[in-house]
This record gives structure tokens, sequence and C-alpha cells, in this order.
């Protein structure tokens, strides 16, 4: 078992021998704060175990370390932020991450504004204390002060001191109320909540509607390769769809159908064979899988559409194709 902090191995008290592009630790961010808003000087301390709390919250708190060597007390909000992340391969998850925002501008930051701002406010300044007095003026003052044994006792109530056993037991008509929640169990239980919630998965369009949306996006002249042409691609789909998109991947399988038909030829017709060769040649444009056609077919003319071609040319299409899958593969 090992304990790393990054510089030394806690547990033997030597340096860390990780490899810091593949740890053998996982992140564990233990972050103690002050509550100003509730009385007395506790600590409430959060625990969490993701990677992106200990990169951003190690930030803000060297920030906050530094303002306090300047004798600044920066006050700062911690909160829960809901994030999402994809992977290749993956559906969208979600997942929180405790933020750290402290409530200052860099201005304040540099100059101590805010700092000075904050004495002002809490700090009455003490008056100039003149000589100390000697010590016969100690004595004398101190015999000035009312003694507290001096002062007049409680009356007696007359009754007997209970026992040990007697104060222990609840009075006669009252419950023992419950004891009050320990708050590292209440942090522990609302941690292991969120850890073990599983992450949204949210359905995506596959790869065979997005090859076949690309390429009837080409064919209409809808961007190209190009970075350029990829944003316009996406800028166009948002459009049609009618709202923001951080990629085309993030397309449901049902906008990637209705955008699909949207750009498709409206004299092909919906055939479940003709759609199986449209799918063959997703990854090539319109008028190469036209040609290729027209190649195998030994046409005297260059077949236009696919819903020109007769129902014995469609059966041979697809024979063919299935005999190239099988040499492909």
């Amino acid at each position: 078992m090992k304990r790393c902090d990054g510089q030394t191995e806690q547990t033997k008290e030597q340096p860390c021998s990780c490899d810091p592009e593949n740890p053998e630790c996982t992140p564990h961010t233990r972050l103690s704060v002050m509550l100003s808003e509730v009385p007395g000087l506790g600590l409430w301390r959060l625990d969490t175990q993701g990677w992106n709390a200990a990169r951003e919250l190690g930030a803000a708190v060297e920030t906050i370390t530094l303002a306090a060597g300047a004798g600044m007390m920066l006050p700062a909000v911690l909160r829960l932020e809901q994030r999402s992340s994809k992977q290749a391969g993956e559906g969208t998850k979600r997942f929180v991450v405790p933020v750290l925002d402290i409530i200052a501008t860099p201005s304040q930051l540099v100059t101590g504004e805010l700092g000075q701002r904050s004495a002002r406010a809490a700090l009455t300044p003490v008056p100039p204390a003149g000589p100390p007095p000697s010590i016969a003026e100690q004595v004398e003052n101190a015999k000035a002060i009312e003694s507290r044994k001096r002062t007049q006792s409680m009356p007696a109530t007359g009754r007997a001191p209970r026992t040990a056993a007697e104060a222990k037991a609840p009075k006669r008509g009252s419950q023992d109320a419950p004891p009050p929640p320990d708050t590292g169990q209440v942090i522990d239980a609302v941690t292991t909540a969120i850890a073990e919630t599983p992450p949204t998965v949210v359905d995506l369009a596959s790869k065979e509607q997005l090859k076949i949306l690309n390429r009837l996006l080409t064919d209409q002249g809808i961007g190209d390769s190009s970075v350029e042409g990829k944003q316009a691609k996406q800028d166009w789909c948002v459009a049609a769809i009618g709202h923001n998109l951080a990629s085309a991947a993030d397309l449901t399988p049902k906008e990637c159908d209705d955008l699909i038909e949207i750009l498709s030829p409206a004299e092909e017709p919906v055939d479940e064979n003709l759609q199986q060769i449209n799918e063959y040649y997703c990854q090539v444009s319109r008028d190469e899988m036209l040609a290729d056609i027209t190649q195998f077919l030994q046409r005297t003319t260059p077949l236009e559409s696919l819903a020109d071609l007769q129902t014995d040319e469609i059966t041979a299409i697809l024979a063919a194709l299935t005999q190239r899958e099988k040499g492909e593969s």
C-alpha cells in the first residue's frame, strides 16, 4: 500500500516512487473550510477522490494561502458543479466536481485592498498604553477586587444529593433525545451516494448514420473535409434541429435520421434493397457510387439515380456486393 503526496511516500517516509505519467495512487483531496455564517471557529471538511478536484482545488487553496501569508482572509464559495465528458466508443458521462470560487477580483488581490477593508471593518484600534503599574500598585488594585468567596452563597434546597444511577436515569414522562448525527458520517454517506450514482448515458447516432449524413452534406455542397468545412456542416445541423451541438457526434439517432431524410434526393424511393446499396457506398460520394454501378452493369449511358435501376439489376448488384464483402473479409 502506498500513500504519496507527489513528493514523499508517507507510510515509509521516503521519496515517492510513483511514475508521474502513470501513478499507482488514486487522488484523495481533503479540504477544511470555516463556515462564515456558523458560530464558532470549527472547521468543515470536504473529502473527494476526483482528478478534476485535485487539480482545481489545489490552485484555489494556493492562492488563499498566499493571501493569508500577507495578512488577508479571502472569502470563498464552495459549490458542486455539474459536468459531462465523452470518450470514443462511450456515451456522455455526467458527474459532479467540487469547486472553490474566491470572492475577489485580481485587482483586489494584487493591491491588498480586500485585506485592508476587512481589517478596518473587523478590528478596533488599541489605544496607546502608558507605563506599566508597579508591583505595589498591582497589589493594591487586587485588594480592591471583590472576591468571589465573599459573594452570598445559594440557599440550601434541603434535598439529598442524587446518586450516579439517578442522575443517568431519564426524567419521568420524558424521552431521551436521539444523539445528533456525526458530521463526518453524513459527509461520507453523501460522497458514497454521489460515487455510486451511475452516469447518465445518452443514446447517440451510430457511426453508419453519421457517415451517410456526412456524405449527403458533401453532395449538397455543405462543407468539406477541412476544419472550416466541418464547422459549416455542424452549423447547418444546429440550424436544422434548433439547438446547439458540441459536435455532430452528439446527434441522437432520430435527429440524424431526420437530417438524412431532409438531405436525401426526393426522386430516390425508400426501398430496403436501395438502402442497403446506399449503406455500402456510405464512405464515397454519390457520383462515385453511380459511376461504379454504371461500370458494373456495363451501361451505355451513365446512371443518374438508383431509382432508374430495374429489379434484375438491383438483384445483380446486391449479389456482387455480397461477394465483394466476403472477399474483403
